[in-house]
């Protein structure tokens, strides 16, 4: 897994808003609004080999069992992938 777009993070209010930077900003004026959660899983995408790892980390930061929020998380990243902000292959 990896970022595939450079974006800056910026926290307003209760969302975080990822801001198109360098040829990103060329490609596209959009901005991106995500979740507290979603923006943690987008953090932890280049530190993290695998799907699992990330899974574990997200337990351990939100103090929930992984085999809980698993599904989810795959989903996001699913998500993620689909909007062009990550790949899910190394």
């Amino acid at each position: 897994m990896k970022k595939i777009k450079q974006f800056a993070m910026k926290k307003i209010a209760d969302d975080y808003i990822l801001i198109p930077r360098y040829e990103t900003a060329e490609e596209m004026s959009d901005v991106i609004t995500l979740s507290e959660t979603a923006a943690y899983i987008y953090q932890l995408v280049d530190q993290c080999e695998t799907i699992a790892e990330l899974t574990e980390q997200v337990s351990r930061y939100y103090h929930i069992d992984a085999a809980v929020i698993a599904a989810d998380i795959e989903e996001t990243l699913h998500q993620l992938a689909a909007a062009g902000l990550i790949t899910l292959s190394s």
